[in-house]
């Protein structure tokens, strides 16, 4: 394997390479000022749909502009956080059910007998991950500092048996990723149902979604590129939806799966009108590189043609 030779390259020599490719750069000063604070190799993955890479200088098409690219990272950046917000309405949502529903069957302390989950489950790993997130030893079973949540540190200077919380505390501590798995793992098809039944879903489609919104949510979490990626994990919506969606690996299909789950969470919401709002706000932002086809804001499912129709409508 070559070894990596190509050496770091200042600000301003970033900028000129930008301009030997033939990027129309409107403000020098702007343009080193982004350049600075988000990056050459950030920037860059907004580049690529603007360039010919087909060559190999991989320069850009004609009349592209920085500010252009910038537009498309900013809505990026903006989509993450309208992504999150609906992913954080269907976590609490989803595991309060879980929560409710096993505890109230099981008892406050359920999660600790390996006998609920899947043989297959790694129940050991489990415990040992609850014990590292609330500073236990898991050989003295002694905590070394305290919590930052006040209820955790309520329970410990009150109870010492069990040595770990309850589950509605344990679970308000815990990742979506493995919270998620604790329920996709339940051994009992019954139990994950008495949650799924919640939001009108199979529970196997239940389990499904929650891996592929946990994907999106990692991404977001860590700030990387949403709007044009391709997810390993593809979603897959319901059997009435799939007219919507011709490309499960993007955007537009976690968008249906997720205003599915929210319209049964929040009947009034409008999610989908500012999810609208926000493609509108950015003409340099191609819908179709994130699954979403054409008509997508005419189809019945996203309600929004009663909207256009009263905007065009109303009084000026």
């Amino acid at each position: 394997m070559p070894k990596y030779n190509k050496p770091p390259l200042p600000v301003a020599g970033q900028l000129e390479k930008l301009k030997s490719r033939g990027l129309q750069i409107e403000d020098d000063a702007e343009a080193l000022h982004y350049l600075l604070h988000i990056g050459y190799y950030r920037l860059s993955a907004y580049m690529l749909t603007f360039q010919e890479r087909s060559q190999p200088d991989k320069p850009f098409e004609v009349g592209t502009t920085f500010r252009q690219i910038l537009g498309v990272y900013r809505f990026d950046r903006e989509l993450r956080l309208h992504a999150m917000d609906i992913i954080e309405r269907i976590e609490v949502s989803v595991r309060s059910c879980f929560v409710n529903e096993l505890s109230c069957k099981y008892g406050s302390h359920w999660y600790l007998n390996p006998k609920y989950f899947e043989p297959t489950y790694d129940h050991r790993h489990l415990i040992k991950k609850i014990e590292s997130e609330l500073h236990i030893d898991s050989v003295t079973k002694r905590r070394s500092k305290q919590h930052q949540e006040i209820f955790i540190n309520h329970y410990f200077s009150k109870y010492g048996d069990p040595h770990l919380p309850p589950i509605w505390m344990v679970c308000e501590c815990l990742s979506f990723g493995t919270w998620s798995l604790m329920y996709s793992s339940l051994r009992s098809k019954t139990d994950r149902k008495l949650v799924a039944d919640h939001f009108r879903l199979e529970e196997y489609l239940l389990c499904k979604w929650l891996r592929g919104i946990n994907q999106v949510r990692n991404i977001c979490a860590h700030h990387s590129r949403l709007w044009n990626r391709k997810f390993v994990m593809k979603f897959e919506v319901l059997k009435e939806q799939k007219d919507l969606v011709f490309n499960v690996d993007h955007f537009y299909p976690f968008a249906v799966i997720c205003y599915t789950i929210l319209k049964r969470i929040a009947p009034t919401t409008d999610w989908h009108r500012k999810l609208y709002d926000l493609l509108s706000r950015y003409p340099e932002v191609k819908p179709l590189r994130m699954g979403f086809p054409l008509n997508w804001c005419e189809q019945p499912f996203w309600g929004l043609r009663e909207r256009q129709t009263v905007s065009k409508s109303a009084p000026a």
